[in-house]
């Protein structure tokens, strides 16, 4: 399945992730599979990447310290941000700084 969106997608400059989301026993196969298909393993657990999505932009009033605060004690070392939103227009800002991007309407 992966390499069939990633022919679809192939020239754009856009880049196919897999998720994190595997089966049971399952992740080093399915995660091959994605590899072998054509899709990038961006995401191996939950600690590798600090997630916000809009429930969390909405209650945070300064992005910038939260995120530099999250990534000095829980997350060290941490490098990405994935920001996960519906409206990417109202985080213009924010997702500038973002290496990861998932949204839905532009």
């Amino acid at each position: 399945m992966a390499n069939k969106y990633a022919r679809l997608i192939e020239g754009t400059g856009v880049a196919l992730l897999d998720t994190r989301k595997t089966r049971p026993q399952l992740r080093d196969f399915e995660k091959y599979a994605s590899r072998v298909g054509g899709a990038i393993n961006h995401r191996l657990g939950l600690d590798d990447c600090l997630m916000l999505k809009d429930t969390h932009l909405r209650t945070i009033d300064n992005l910038k310290e939260f995120v530099k605060k999250k990534r000095e004690s829980v997350f060290r070392g941490l490098q990405k941000l994935k920001l996960s939103v519906k409206h990417l227009s109202k985080y213009k800002k924010l997702w500038m700084q973002a290496q990861i991007l998932l949204c839905v309407i532009i």
